[in-house]
């Protein structure tokens, strides 16, 4: 990271922006072709490892691009305040932002899926259900990104 200065090197931390957020973007590539999507997500911090879960339709291109290359990035940020001075120059901008990388794999057993949209929900500020619906299981794709590096960044003032 160039700017030194603006990482966060706490997990807790991270993990605390995470939890701040509710919107992040997905970013997968196909053939050589970026495709970024904007998703709601949950998540799970156990163990010093993080997962990420978000949800989807059983047919489309981000479930098409996962199934030939699982090499994901998602980014989450927030806390967005414009800065200003006495001149355009001077103007700067504030946020926190976390990166994750990692494989992205398609949840296929109920427990896994039930697992996932559980997170989605709670992340979400939502009590979720204590069982899903079998049809709802059913119809609902759900994808783990299983985080193999992530790290964050802020400019706070």
């Amino acid at each position: 990271m160039r700017r030194k200065d603006r990482e966060i090197t706490s997990l807790d931390e991270i993990i605390a922006i995470l939890k701040r957020n509710q919107v992040g973007r997905l970013g997968l590539s196909l053939d050589g072709k970026p495709y970024v999507v904007p998703l709601n997500y949950g998540f799970l911090h156990e163990g010093g490892k993080v997962s990420i879960y978000f949800h989807g339709a059983k047919s489309g291109l981000k479930l098409d691009i996962i199934r030939q290359n699982p090499c994901a990035c998602f980014e989450v940020d927030g806390s967005h305040k414009l800065i200003t001075g006495d001149d355009a120059c001077e103007a700067s901008f504030e946020y926190e932002s976390v990166i994750a990388t990692g494989l992205a794999k398609i949840c296929e057993s109920s427990e896994e899926k039930s697992l996932g949209l559980s997170q989605l929900l709670l992340n979400l500020g939502i009590e979720p259900p204590s069982k899903y619906p079998d049809a709802v299981l059913e119809k609902t794709a759900v994808f783990k990104l299983e985080v193999e590096t992530i790290t964050g960044k802020k400019h706070l003032a």
